[in-house]
């Protein structure tokens, strides 16, 4: 059988793109000819998704393809892909997780979520700057970043390239304090939707995020003059598209909400209404989403 040295490298570039992503990935494990073809022609996809669970259990998605990586009791790690094992001895588990991302972050990327759900948090963020510092400036049009706190949602960004990034989706692990620190952010600024949860927002800031197209926020409650600058100042802006902001309340707070855009419908007669100014018209809804959940959501219509 001929080894890989006398092929011709036409040929193993033909074999290579037939292979999915997480099999590239692998490949250039194999040896440095392999790392050195793969490296040439690149690793396609369009999204990854990075998560860290208990047990010492990581999982790397590739667009649909996953990789899951285990730390084995003697240091060495066990990679799961395609119901197939592999033992890799002498190397942890997160060395070879972030190696691997290094590489993968070569990519122009659609989507990124990195998520965290575990109590030790530290080495991991770490782990992930230390591979960003290298990179500079990562091209991703959408980033997730789940189950970490502010300062390292803070500490992350500006990593992401700022004009390719559009959409940012935080899920916080801790209170927020200072809310306007991210709004000094270049991502902040250029970004054309805003997604925050797992904590409540400060509404205080709330005008912050009237620049966005979208934005998706939760408040302990709603204030009645919360109500009056979304409908004085957000829905006179023409590049406002939709927004959800879910609150603590009842049926009367509900409903008390959508008289504010049509003070004369009969009570409690709709949990939804259509409201229109100078800048077009919008479904406004306030419904039941939890035991004493609701959604206050604005969406422009499509004239």
């Amino acid at each position: 059988m001929p080894s890989l040295l006398n092929i011709p490298l036409e040929i193993v570039g033909e074999v290579l793109e037939k292979l999915e992503p997480m099999d590239r990935l692998a490949s250039r494990k194999v040896c440095r000819n392999l790392r050195a073809a793969i490296d040439n022609i690149g690793i396609n996809f369009d999204e990854i998704s990075l998560t860290f669970s208990k047990n010492h259990k990581v999982e790397l998605e590739l667009d649909k393809f996953q990789t899951k990586y285990y730390s084995a009791i003697d240091g060495s790690t066990v990679l799961n892909y395609n119901e197939q094992e592999k033992i890799i001895k002498g190397e942890s588990c997160l060395k070879i997780v972030f190696n691997d991302l290094e590489i993968l972050l070569n990519n122009s990327l659609s989507k990124f979520s990195f998520s965290v759900h575990i109590e030790d948090k530290l080495d991991i963020i770490n782990a992930l700057k230390n591979v960003l510092k290298v990179k500079k400036s990562i091209f991703v049009k959408e980033i997730w970043l789940r189950d970490i706190s502010f300062n390292d949602a803070l500490s992350i960004l500006p990593y992401f390239n700022a004009d390719m990034l559009d959409i940012i989706h935080l899920s916080i692990s801790d209170n927020i304090s200072q809310f306007e620190r991210i709004t000094y952010l270049d991502q902040w600024k250029s970004a054309r939707s805003f997604h925050l949860s797992y904590v409540n927002f400060d509404d205080d800031y709330i005008e912050h995020l009237f620049r966005f197209e979208e934005f998706s926020i939760s408040l302990p409650y709603l204030l009645t003059d919360t109500v009056v600058d979304i409908i004085d100042d957000l829905l006179t802006r023409p590049t406002f598209r939709e927004c959800c902001i879910e609150f603590e309340g009842d049926e009367v707070k509900a409903d008390q909400v959508l008289r504010l855009f049509d003070p004369d419908r009969p009570a409690y007669s709709s949990d939804e209404i259509e409201y229109s100014n100078d800048q077009g018209t919008f479904a406004i809804k306030c419904q039941l989403v939890g035991h004493y959940d609701y959604a206050f959501e604005i969406e422009r219509l499509v004239e």
